[in-house]
C-alpha cells in the first residue's frame, strides 16, 4: 500500500498591506508557523498533517492588531 499523504488547504485573502501570519495550534498549545511574513493578496496555504495525530486543532491568521481563530478537526 503506498504512503498516504494527509493534508488540509486553508483560502486566506488580505487586502491591507501587513505583516501576516498564519499558524496551526494544537490543544496543549504547541505550534507551527504555516507562513509568516506575507503580503495583500489572496494565499492557498496547504498544510501538511501526515505527521500528526488526529484532534482538535486551531488556526490563527494574525494581520496587524487583527487576529483570527477558528477550530478545525483533522481525522485520520
Amino acid at each position: 500500500m503506498g504512503k498516504v499523504i494527509i493534508s488540509s488547504v486553508i483560502f486566506i485573502s488580505f487586502v491591507c498591506i501587513s505583516c501576516v501570519s498564519a499558524e496551526i495550534i494544537n490543544i496543549p498549545g504547541d505550534y507551527s508557523a504555516i507562513q509568516d511574513g506575507i503580503n495583500a493578496g489572496v494565499y492557498r496555504v496547504n498544510w501538511d498533517a501526515s505527521a500528526v495525530s488526529s484532534g482538535l486543532y486551531f488556526y490563527r491568521l494574525s494581520a496587524g492588531e487583527q487576529i483570527l481563530t477558528k477550530r478545525m478537526l483533522l481525522l485520520k
